[in-house]
């Protein structure tokens, strides 16, 4: 399924769902629709998740990582406004995006956001 991933008005991406295990999802991503008015902090954050998604994947992701993480991007982290836009524009609530190297990205819809 084919999706536009949003933060707070945005285009981040697009995306298309492969799998899932609830409660996570993945599929590949297309950073190529960026909206050039994307907030830098956003663009630091993907730039620091690709790069950081192999020590995660080789359990070497240190205690340094977490915090340096938390301070530069802890309002990222707790923001409610990352979101899905499917096709029929209805807004799907969903975490702070992971994105990895190889053009892939996993998410967990959001369940303390409803759309209604």
């Amino acid at each position: 399924m084919n999706q536009t991933l949003l933060y707070r008005d945005h285009i981040i991406a697009t995306l298309n769902e492969q799998d899932a295990d609830f409660p996570t999802f993945w599929g590949t991503i297309n950073l190529s629709a960026m909206d050039p008015e994307t907030p830098v902090i956003v663009r630091e954050y993907i730039e620091w998740s690709i790069t950081t998604w192999p020590k995660i994947e080789s359990d070497t992701y240190t205690a340094d990582d977490a915090e340096i993480e938390e301070q530069k991007f802890g309002n990222l982290i707790q923001s409610s406004d990352w979101w899905l836009e499917g096709t029929d524009k209805e807004r799907i609530p969903i975490l702070i995006p992971c994105f990895q190297s190889n053009n892939e990205a996993n998410w967990r819809i959001d369940p303390s956001r409803s759309t209604t």
